[in-house]
């Protein structure tokens, strides 16, 4: 996106070939500089190398073999010839965690898991064991009560209501949202895939530290009332009659860089809660994106981020 500060006047005068036009979207920004509030000193920026793995010290790869090991039935696996160990550091997610991958006597990958730092498994996977000609396909019920039985023996612990879906061919998605105090966390919760019969394909939990919630909340109206502001500073008035507000509603999001280039490119590990303000567009508007979402601090308004949908 192009670097410009949000302020109307300084959009029209420096870029005057976006008035008027869809285009205009593309170079939107916020203007006071600084980081999201949230984000890590250290965010990872692009051009940086975003993942480094290094050696587990012996004892700790020993207990790591073992705890991998009490998964390995519950995941579908069996004759492992050799086992890595690795701790990953992943900047732009902003997780470190140990990573165990079992392989067969030709070197093939047979199953990985990944542990947090405290040994509570954070992913699972199983590589290869899929015939779609030998499946005895299950339906929606069948899944989800095979994705309950895999989360129990990984002690990945869902917690409310099961949501299933159809995945890519021969998979059943079955998902689990966090919801904190009855307001969602988008992307985070447990997953767990499925092939066509029910057995093991991934099983992921993700759940991000949040910051404290502010004591007072703005008010929904006052959420529209700023993101208004804001794009009737972003957008040329010839282009007011092409969007609108189409709602706001409570999340708990991570603090991004969407409408200001100039800062880190990960998202912020520390989830906020926010107010997400959905834009719908239409005329010419709409050729260039479907529509935006901005994410109003819940406290104070300031702004957080958001999407462009294209």
């Amino acid at each position: 996106m192009l670097p410009l500060d949000g302020r109307a006047a300084r959009v029209r005068f420096l870029f005057p070939l976006l008035l008027g036009a869809a285009a205009a979207v593309a170079a939107l920004s916020l203007g006071p500089g600084g980081p999201p509030a949230g984000s890590a000193a250290d965010r990872f920026v692009a051009g940086q190398r975003s993942t480094t793995r290094t050696p587990v010290g012996r004892e700790a790869a020993a207990a790591l073999r073992e705890r991998a090991a009490a998964h390995r039935r519950a995941i579908g696996v069996d004759a492992v010839a050799s086992v890595t160990v690795e701790r990953v550091e992943d900047r732009f997610a902003g997780l470190t965690y140990d990573e165990v991958v079992d392989r067969n006597g030709r070197g093939q990958r047979l199953a990985l898991q990944r542990f947090d730092l405290a040994g509570r498994l954070l992913a699972a996977v199983r590589f290869g064991g899929h015939n779609p000609k030998r499946l005895a396909v299950v339906d929606a019920a069948g899944a989800r009560s095979a994705a309950e039985r895999h989360a129990r023996a990984l002690d990945l612990r869902p917690v409310g209501t099961a949501r299933v879906r159809r995945g890519a061919a021969d998979e059943w998605v079955v998902e689990w949202p966090r919801l904190v105090d009855g307001v969602p966390v988008p992307g985070d919760g447990v997953v767990v895939r499925t092939w066509a019969d029910g057995t093991l394909h991934t099983a992921v939990r993700h759940d991000r530290p949040l910051a404290e919630r502010p004591d007072r909340l703005i008010a929904v109206g006052e959420a529209r009332r700023l993101a208004g502001a804001r794009l009737a500073g972003w957008f040329d008035p010839r282009n007011a009659g092409e969007w609108q507000i189409d709602g706001a509603s409570l999340a708990w999001v991570a603090p991004n860089d969407a409408f200001e280039p100039a800062g880190p490119d990960a998202p912020a590990r520390v989830l906020r809660l926010a107010w997400v303000v959905r834009v719908a567009t239409r005329g010419t508007l709409a050729e260039a994106i479907r529509g935006l979402e901005l994410f109003l601090d819940a406290g104070d308004g300031r702004l957080l981020g958001g999407d462009v949908l294209r």
